[in-house]
């Protein structure tokens, strides 16, 4: 989604800046995919948001029965985070002897784990370098093993905000798409250029630029 460029220009909260940099990437990937995919996708989300809010204020802050309802938004964000998770590395430190492959690795070693890797697995999923929504749809999802996805890590030690995190991307995504059209600009770079900076979090090393219309 090319909103999410505007999201991150805007966020000044921390916690904020955190979901907004999960979504930033979305826009960048409109260069993997044909025009006619980013077009169908992004009409979809709008057709979704359209019939969410069709009765009553159109300009309304979304509710939580408005949540429940946003699916195809929900894989798109999904998608989003399986191809530029936030986090390019998690760690975890071993409490006994674990065998990986033909290596035994020692209680006390400390693992890394990288998730953009894991979750472009052609182990996992179908074309795994295509920007595809249905990725997560029911039917696919239930037979994938369970660490296939782990934008915001597994287990134990996962994440306590995702469903934090998700209602504030759908707020967003929510409020602006139904006011304004986002298309990448032609000064975004190539996916052959595309250049990714592995530190604390994921980044972009040359930006984003998107175009923006205000929907008639």
């Amino acid at each position: 989604m090319a909103i999410t460029c505007i999201i991150f220009m805007l966020a000044h909260h921390q916690d904020v800046q955190n979901k907004a940099h999960i979504l930033y990437f979305a826009n960048k990937y409109l260069h993997y995919v044909k025009l006619n995919s980013i077009n169908l996708i992004e009409l979809q989300v709008f057709e979704e948001l359209q019939s969410i809010f069709l009765n009553g204020d159109h300009n309304r802050a979304p509710t939580y029965k408005d949540f429940q309802q946003m699916k195809y938004i929900e894989m798109v964000i999904k998608e989003t985070l399986r191809l530029f998770p936030p986090l390019p590395f998690i760690g975890r430190r071993l409490d006994e002897d674990m065998k990986i492959g033909e290596y035994i690795c020692p209680a006390g070693a400390a693992l890394i784990i990288c998730p953009i890797f894991l979750q472009s697995s052609p182990l996992y999923y179908t074309d795994p370098e295509k920007f595809n929504p249905d990725n997560f749809l029911p039917e696919n999802c239930g037979s994938r093993h369970s660490c296939s996805y782990i934008p915001f890590g597994a287990g134990l030690r996962n994440c306590i905000g995702i469903k934090y995190a998700m209602l504030q991307i759908k707020t967003v995504i929510s409020t602006l798409v139904r006011k304004i059209k986002f298309s990448p600009s032609d000064k975004c770079p190539t996916p052959e250029d595309l250049k990714l900076m592995f530190l604390m979090t994921l980044k972009l090393v040359d930006g984003c630029y998107v175009k923006i219309e205000p929907r008639t």
